[in-house]
């Protein structure tokens, strides 16, 4: 993904709040880009948000546990580790996450944008098996670009 973020990607962050967390908690990853592109987000800042945005809202949803600071790309065969922070579209998103959290948000899309991460099904099944939240270590997240 490039380094250069349109201006209004923080807008499509927000508007795409409201559209997964209301609309779209039930879709596969590349019918939630395309349902966003149909709500006038380009498609490769959609494939953006839909890939970092419920890892935000799971993060913010359940800081105590110990999550990575780094994920890693598998992009054209290579693989590459890279940080949340230095990436400058997870950290618009992290940014629309905690506004939103501070602007009386609605439980439903809290739950259904971080329900549409692996990692809150994994930390739900591990809490309905009797895990603990503090106890709960979560590996990188994989993210597979390209061919």
């Amino acid at each position: 993904m490039q380094d250069t973020v349109p201006e209004n990607f923080n807008l499509w962050v927000r508007k795409s709040i409201d559209l997964l967390g209301s609309q779209g908690k039930l879709m596969e990853n590349e019918s939630a880009s395309d349902f966003l592109v149909g709500h006038a987000v380009p498609e490769n800042e959609a494939i953006e948000i839909v890939l970092f945005i419920p890892i935000a809202f799971c993060r913010k949803l359940v800081p105590q546990v110990k999550w990575p600071h780094e994920y890693i790309e598998f992009e054209n065969g290579n693989q590459i580790e890279k940080t949340y922070s230095e990436n400058s579209r997870y950290r618009i998103i992290e940014n629309e996450v905690n506004l939103y959290w501070k602007n009386n948000p609605k439980k439903e899309v809290i739950l259904n944008v971080a329900g549409r991460s692996a990692e809150f099904k994994a930390i739900n099944d591990l809490l309905l098996i009797g895990g603990r939240l503090e106890e709960i270590q979560i590996d990188k997240v994989l993210i597979s670009r390209g061919g």
